[in-house]
């Protein structure tokens, strides 16, 4: 057997392995993300099944503990191998969601929410990780691109499907529904899963370096982690709170409500692309930040200034105008604070502003804790209470438009300006 033949076959197996890991990782990726906004329209329900009142809590712990386990995980992948450390962080993320379906109290549910998300933070990670592995170096944005529309799928649609769950067969099983979904991925990851673990020992080596020694523009690297936590923060207070405000004043069933932050997170996924797009043919990108973190700014403040009740269609036209300034600013932050870091490390660097992310989504799920299921009943004093929710978010929004005016421009790399076109997607490690 000739060099050549060896290095073909070597890469037509590379291929096949790839392939069967494909599936898997879609619907382990769909799941862990559906896990983050499944619960917006079910809020409302669980606080009045379990008597609780700090509801935000159940998207808090899992963001908090999930932030906290994509670092954890990631270095026990390169300890103890990617497929065992993958299986165990699904295997936990079972466990936790059918602890999560039997739970009986809010701190109960809480805390098996908070064990949900160590398993499924790291999930998302890995899958990213599992494919760098198994794809040439030259097709891994083509797949990580492919793998990128499922997050954004499981994002839009978790309101719709957690509304209809909850309305017709109750709230626990939100929860029990990753479970048939989990084993089959278990399953499969178990017979096809064969991935090496050289090739990323060997990229992690380089990063042992640390983070501040790969940034070739600091300031503006900093500047856009900030910006994306606080955009990300304002995306959950609007997400979160927008279906509880028509729940509670309007009395809307938990699918209708789920159903109403569709067109903020299509804005959202909109607006992202629009973002990617001019950045990739101007090669600029520090106008769009400021005018998303405007929008942002100025639907929070209309929801948080209004004086009286507004319609349903009001709050949801506020909604989208929402969705589209954070997806300005989320896709321009992602970018420039990649653009800021040396190519070799942009897996890294990617990593760290994803952890920023995070813990923005956790800290919008939790500024509105305020918020308590026994205050008065009457429609008029329940949206006064909401608008100190969206009066959160304000504060977030206008701290993210002062950092959107101090972030300077930086000219675009030709691996970013691939990024930006999506025609890759940067890797994370």
């Amino acid at each position: 057997m000739t060099a050549e033949s060896a290095s073909s076959d070597a890469a037509s197996e590379r291929q096949k392995a790839l392939s069967r890991a494909l599936l898997p990782m879609m619907l382990v990726l769909f799941v862990a993300t559906l896990d983050q906004t499944i619960v917006a329209s079910a809020l409302g329900p669980i606080g009045k099944a379990l008597g609780g009142s700090d509801v935000s809590w159940i998207a808090t712990a899992y963001l908090l503990t999930g932030a906290l386990s994509t670092l954890i995980l990631g270095r026990m992948a390169d300890v103890f191998g990617k497929k065992r450390t993958f299986q165990v962080a699904l295997g936990l993320f079972i466990v936790a969601s059918c602890l999560c379906a039997v739970a009986r109290t809010l701190p109960a549910l809480i805390a098996f929410r908070a064990l949900q998300g160590v398993g499924g933070g790291a999930l998302s990670s890995l899958v990213m990780t599992i494919v760098a592995a198994l794809a040439p170096p030259r097709a891994r944005g083509k797949y990580q691109a492919a793998l990128g529309i499922v997050p954004a799928i499981a994002v839009v649609c978790g309101p719709l499907i957690g509304g209809l769950i909850v309305e017709h067969m109750g709230w626990w099983w939100i929860f029990l529904v990753n479970l048939p979904i989990g084993l089959v991925a278990m399953a499969l990851v178990a017979i096809h899963l064969n991935v090496s673990e050289a090739p990323y020992a060997a990229q992690y080596a380089g990063h042992r370096t640390g983070l501040s020694a790969s940034l070739v523009a600091p300031s503006i690297f900093w500047l856009s982690a900030v910006l994306f936590m606080l955009s990300t923060a304002v995306l959950f207070v609007g997400m979160l709170y927008i279906p509880l405000t028509l729940q509670d004043v309007y009395a809307l069933a938990p699918a209708t409500a789920g159903a109403s932050i569709i067109p903020m997170l299509l804005g959202l996924v909109a607006a992202s692309g629009v973002a990617g797009t001019v950045v990739a043919r101007t090669g600029r990108y520090r106008a769009i930040p400021i005018i998303g973190t405007a929008c942002m700014g100025a639907s929070l403040g209309w929801l948080t200034a209004m004086a009286f009740i507004p319609s349903p269609t009001m709050i949801i036209c506020a909604g989208t105008t929402l969705g589209v300034g954070v997806g300005l600013v989320i896709q321009s932050a992602l970018l420039a604070g990649q653009n800021a870091v040396a190519e070799r490390h942009l897996g890294l660097g990617t990593g760290v502003l994803n952890f920023f992310k995070t813990i923005g989504g956790a800290l919008g799920a939790s500024a509105a804790v305020i918020v308590r299921f026994v205050l008065p009943a009457d429609s008029a004093s329940l949206f006064q209470s909401y608008r100190f929710c969206f009066g959160a978010g304000l504060v977030a929004a206008v701290f993210s438009v002062v950092v959107a005016l101090l972030l300077r421009e930086r000219p675009l790399s030709a691996a970013m300006t691939d990024v930006a076109s999506g025609a890759t997607e940067a890797p994370e490690f």
